[in-house]
């Protein structure tokens, strides 16, 4: 599934003429289940790692999970920090991945975003 994932996301980005090299892609949901903080194997270490092997810069949100503390098998993640939500930093990404599906707004996502899953990419 991960790797759907991130083919949709260069089909979408390439729609608007953007390239997922060098891209800035924010990953929503970094917690392996909905409203949790259980951090134990999730989905988008996986997600995070096909992203940055094909170029892309991708922070995260989460709001169960506001730094990293460990991951297993990704280190490097260690001390990383939830990026602030809110239009002005939500709109600064090329495109939103929404990985693990937490009760939250996302009205506020779609609006504020340049291209998710819940409304084609500006161009």
């Amino acid at each position: 599934m991960p790797k759907y994932l991130v083919d949709l996301v260069i089909l979408a980005l390439n729609t608007s003429k953007k390239s997922l090299n060098w891209g800035k892609i924010l990953v929503t949901g970094l917690a392996n289940k909905p409203d949790v903080d259980d951090m134990w194997e999730p989905n988008t270490a996986t997600i995070f790692g096909l992203l940055k092997k094909r170029g892309a810069k991708s922070p995260y949100y989460d709001s169960f999970i506001p730094e990293v503390l460990f991951i297993r098998d990704h280190l490097e993640w260690v001390g990383t920090k939830s990026v602030l939500w809110n239009k002005h930093s939500v709109s600064s990404f090329d495109a939103v991945v929404n990985a693990t599906n937490h009760s939250a707004n996302y009205t506020e996502l779609a609006d504020w975003s340049k291209c998710s899953g819940y409304k084609e990419c500006d161009e």
